[in-house]
């Protein structure tokens, strides 16, 4: 009797659990795929990279400096940490409703940008931020322009964090806790035309 009891138990959860991966199975197929994004649904110029950094310009005689230029080519606002709020700014209302102080397209900012040391070089030469940081917003199609000491970019490859503004949740100031997301400098040679205007 108990063998006959435990074999029906098993049978019953048996075809519980066939049930739910058929109820399981057929709704997955159903789900819509509209909401699925291709390349060229969230990107401003097919012909360009998402986000990226690329050099402008050598700004002084002596090439103590070099202007860099960091360009977001997404449908969507970036935030990236500054030593302090950018020159030129406007109202920029998120996609979640929150209005934040956002970059105008071609003003300068400070970016606290960091190092990453290449090859066997240990000591890189770096900026020294703090603690401290401003949040500085660049809208879709974009970019913004800062200056980088040139003895930085000896030794090690320059890079930016960034968060999308669909990871900022509540006010400006809280993020989820998402990836952190990086573009590296990766061509030290001037562009032939910059992607970012100044208006």
């Amino acid at each position: 009797m108990d063998y006959e009891w435990r074999t029906n138990i098993l049978m019953i959860k048996s075809i519980f659990l066939l049930l739910f991966c058929l109820v399981l199975g057929l709704q997955i197929p159903a789900q819509s795929r509209s909401s699925v994004q291709t390349r060229s649904d969230i990107i401003v110029n097919p012909n360009l990279p998402t986000v990226f950094l690329s050099v402008v310009q050598v700004k002084s005689e002596d090439r103590s400096e070099v202007f860099l230029t960091l360009v977001n080519n997404t449908v969507w606002a970036i935030k990236f940490s500054g030593a302090k709020q950018g020159e030129s700014t406007k109202l920029l209302e998120l996609s979640n409703g929150v209005k934040v102080i956002a970059l105008e397209n071609g003003s300068v900012s400070y970016p606290q940008y960091q190092f990453e040391p290449t090859g066997n070089v240990s000591n890189v030469r770096k900026p020294s931020w703090g603690d401290l940081s401003n949040p500085n917003f660049l809208p879709s199609g974009s970019c913004t322009l800062f200056s980088v000491p040139s003895q930085y970019l000896s030794g090690g490859m320059l890079y930016l964090e960034y968060k999308y503004e669909w990871e900022i949740i509540g006010s400006a100031g809280q993020e989820s806790y998402s990836p952190s997301h990086r573009v590296y400098l990766q061509k030290p040679e001037p562009l032939r035309e910059s992607p970012c205007v100044r208006r």
